[in-house]
């Protein structure tokens, strides 16, 4: 679903990128996409009922520390149009993989809570530029100093030279959650 989900997000976000999508069109994308989230989040649940009898198999797997905490892993939308949707689709893919998430209504560090988070994934999907990547890790960083950051570039990534202290870049659904 993953695929069928991101491939859709960087159709939408190239046909914004030329200006094909006026407000009402982004207003059914975040829609569909809100339904789309719905409608996989019952199937991932449905699909986990049948294998509740598999519990006794399971007790032998190990766990890694960060699944069972309580603490949760904030997926903050970048500034972009459609970074909201990006920030949902990776909260979706966390929380299926067994991370407790949240996604903040605001995409504004300031006005987003970070007390419980254990990291902070800042999610773009339009595309990011190395002065905005900055500006936003000073933003965050204000308000979540010691937490520990991601950057979640779906949309790619500028290829020019990155501070030592940059947080480290996920390019792809699935970095994201190694």
């Amino acid at each position: 679903c993953e695929n069928v989900l991101l491939g859709a997000l960087n159709l939408a976000q190239a046909d914004l990128d030329r200006g094909r999508l006026d407000a009402e069109r982004l207003g059914n994308i975040s829609h569909c996409f809100d339904e789309l989230l719905e409608d996989f989040s019952e199937l991932e649940t449905s699909a986990r009922e049948p294998q509740r009898a598999d519990r006794e198999a399971r007790k032998n797997v190990v766990r890694l520390a960060a699944r069972d905490a309580d603490r949760t892993i904030v997926a903050l939308p970048g500034r972009g149009k459609l970074d909201r949707q990006a920030a949902l689709v990776v909260a979706f893919i966390l929380a299926r993989d067994g991370f407790r998430t949240t996604v903040p209504d605001q995409s504004t560090p300031s006005l987003a809570d970070f007390s419980d988070a254990a990291a902070i994934c800042i999610c773009h999907v339009s595309p990011i530029h190395e002065s905005l990547e900055r500006y936003t890790i000073r933003r965050v960083r204000r308000s979540a100093a010691t937490h520990q950051l991601i950057i979640v570039a779906l949309g790619g990534h500028p290829s020019g030279d990155r501070a030592s202290n940059a947080p480290p870049t996920a390019t792809s659904l699935r970095e994201v959650i190694e």
